[in-house]
């Protein structure tokens, strides 16, 4: 892999769907809504190629914990703030990720649609 361009291989975890207290109004303060992750992890594979093991990938299952332990403990009041604690966190607890693609969904947030949302994409400095 040239050292230049980003890694053009990736784990995804899709529809990763958590219960948060999310938004600006008085009643998404007080009753948790659904919130829907999903990631694309961009990683350098050659390691886990030769190794076959968990430590030479990224652990789908903890990053994943670590999003939802994130909600649970920390109330936001937009998903573009919690959507940048959550790249910050991930890139920094998690060193074999070179990037990631965040798109995060507020299903129902406006009546007239399924849902809304965001995506934004960061690398490792």
């Amino acid at each position: 892999m040239n050292r230049s361009s980003p890694p053009s291989d990736y784990i995804f975890i899709d529809n990763l769907r958590i219960n948060t207290l999310i938004g600006i109004h008085a009643w998404e303060q007080v009753q948790p809504q659904p919130l829907v992750f999903s990631l694309k992890l961009y990683c350098d594979f050659t390691p886990v190629f030769n190794s076959a093991q968990l430590e030479d990938s990224i652990d789908y299952a903890a990053v994943a914990s670590a999003i939802e332990q994130h909600c649970q403990t920390k109330a936001h009041r937009l998903i573009e703030t919690l959507a940048h604690d959550i790249l910050t966190h991930l890139l920094s607890d998690f060193p074999l990720i070179q990037g990631i693609e965040l798109t995060l969904a507020k299903p129902h947030a406006v009546a007239a649609s399924q849902q809304v949302g965001l995506q934004v994409t960061r690398w490792r400095n």
